[in-house]
């Protein structure tokens, strides 16, 4: 066997230590150029976003020095209340002397040119931060590091600028709400209570009307800053039920927001069009159709291209689903979001496990439905024990996180003889944070994909529809929604 003389291990050993000086010297401080490009880009090309981030994030905070002189530039502008793009900017970056330490026109143009009107700039902002402060941290560190060798620095005297530094660096991280009054919260819970009475006179749910009457006096409808999970088996009629949801509201003048991730825009409306026309679901789908029947799909038509409902089939992070649903907001176009189905949606950290990726996706879901104050419905899957059960809480697929981060779960459920003919089909509200659980029977129609409240009629009636005469659609095919 070979072995080493004490020369050669000390030389290996002196050799590791200069490696690992050496590396020590060459890091790269903590730091994220490219996010930053993705937040001035944003900027540049959607002023309304500096009002998100402006608490969250300092001039000091980014890395690149022509990153800072722009993000300055834009605040400066973003102060005086007016609006501002890419040239605006340009002009005073020249004015001010600081255009060639920007990179010139030719960079401030590239960044606008690849900003997005779908970024998450809180997040961008968010990142941007931490790598800031991680810089602090280690400038701090080793700064009272050295300071510990010393043995002439008194031992109080550096836990006191140890914990000055803590606290330095934690007002990073401060909220840019620093709370709100007692009275001032008084007056917004007077403010719903008296806007729920007035519906309650009215015979209305204080939420938005869910198209069942005992889902509406169980959880009072679909009400703001809630996240409900509509749950069921594959085939059961997960996507049918939420779309009577979603047209319901929008009839009622609510702007929804419906996300599909499993079908195309096409293939949903066609569900639409079989119960608005009262057309079997499998002849549309086939193409099987007589000219009665194409001219009750083209009344239907006619008919729903007026609801406010905003439409999106494109596969993304929550990251964009969240900017998409922000931008709506501001635009005064989302009222409520349905999402079909929530374990389609892709998480941000691909490294995480299946679980931590759903728990991250449904803790951002309810984080949604509170800055916005608006309900969000998330479609979920049931694992395979629900095929023989009564639907659980125990039964939602990959998390319980959903469990824990939803005010309501919702599931449906379908009861089925020996030979699999269906005996009832019934809604279950198996969690109320604010309200109260119960299951109850609901009509529904599959082939023609209709559903009601059981034990009312349901002879269709053709066309009968009466729309919210407050509400005025804004048709404007060259505006995308999202």
């Amino acid at each position: 066997m070979l072995t080493l003389n004490s020369n050669n291990r000390n030389e290996k050993l002196i050799n590791f230590i200069n490696q690992s000086k050496m590396k020590e010297l060459i890091k790269i401080p903590p730091q994220v150029v490219n996010i930053e490009d993705s937040l001035i880009g944003a900027l540049l090309v959607e002023p309304d976003f500096f009002s998100e981030i402006a608490g969250i994030i300092k001039t000091e905070s980014f890395y690149s020095d022509a990153n800072a002189i722009i993000f300055e530039t834009i605040k400066k502008l973003a102060s005086t209340g007016l609006s501002f793009n890419v040239m605006i900017v340009s002009n005073e970056l020249k004015n001010s002397g600081n255009l060639d330490r920007a990179g010139g026109i030719v960079r401030v143009t590239e960044l606008a040119a690849n900003g997005s009107f779908n970024a998450d700039v809180q997040f961008y902002a968010k990142l941007i931060t931490e790598a800031f402060v991680r810089r602090q941290m280690i400038a701090v560190l080793a700064d009272l590091s050295n300071k510990c060798y010393e043995n002439d620095e008194d031992v109080e005297n550096l836990i006191f600028a140890l914990q000055k530094a803590s606290n330095e660096l934690e007002t990073n991280f401060d909220c840019v709400d620093s709370g709100s009054t007692t009275k001032e919260v008084a007056k917004e819970t007077l403010d719903e209570i008296y806007s729920d009475y007035e519906k309650a006179k009215n015979n209305q749910s204080a939420g938005i009307n869910t198209g069942f009457a005992k889902l509406n006096q169980l959880i009072g409808g679909f009400k703001p800053a809630t996240f409900i999970i509509l749950a069921a088996r594959p085939g059961i009629g997960k996507t049918s039920v939420a779309l009577h949801f979603v047209t319901t509201a929008a009839k009622s003048g609510k702007y929804v927001n419906f996300f599909t991730f499993e079908m195309t825009k096409p293939q949903i409306f066609k569900i639409l069009i079989a119960g608005e026309g009262n057309i079997d679901r499998i002849n549309i789908r086939d193409g099987k159709l007589d000219e009665f029947e194409l001219k009750k799909i083209d009344r239907a038509i006619r008919h729903l291209e007026d609801l406010p409902i905003l439409w999106n089939s494109r596969r993304m992070n929550i990251a964009q689903l969240k900017s998409a649903i922000r931008k709506n907001v501001r635009r005064g176009k989302c009222d409520m979001v349905v999402i079909d189905y929530l374990q389609l949606i892709d998480s941000t950290d691909k490294r995480m496990i299946r679980e931590q990726q759903i728990a991250e996706i449904s803790r951002e879901l309810k984080g949604l439905s509170l800055e916005f104050k608006i309900p969000v419905i998330a479609l979920s899957q049931l694992n395979r024990l629900a095929e023989t059960e009564v639907p659980q809480l125990r039964h939602l697929r990959e998390s319980g996180a959903i469990e824990q981060d939803a005010d309501n779960v919702i599931f449906i459920y379908k009861e089925v003889d020996g030979e699999m003919n269906e005996q009832s089909y019934s809604l279950i509200n198996a969690k109320a944070r604010n309200g109260s659980t119960g299951i109850f029977e609901i009509w529904h129609n599959d082939q023609m994909t209709r559903f009601g409240n059981a034990g009312e009629n349901h002879d269709y009636v053709d066309f009968e529809f009466i729309s919210n005469s407050h509400f005025k659609p804004n048709h404007n095919l060259d505006d995308d929604p999202f």
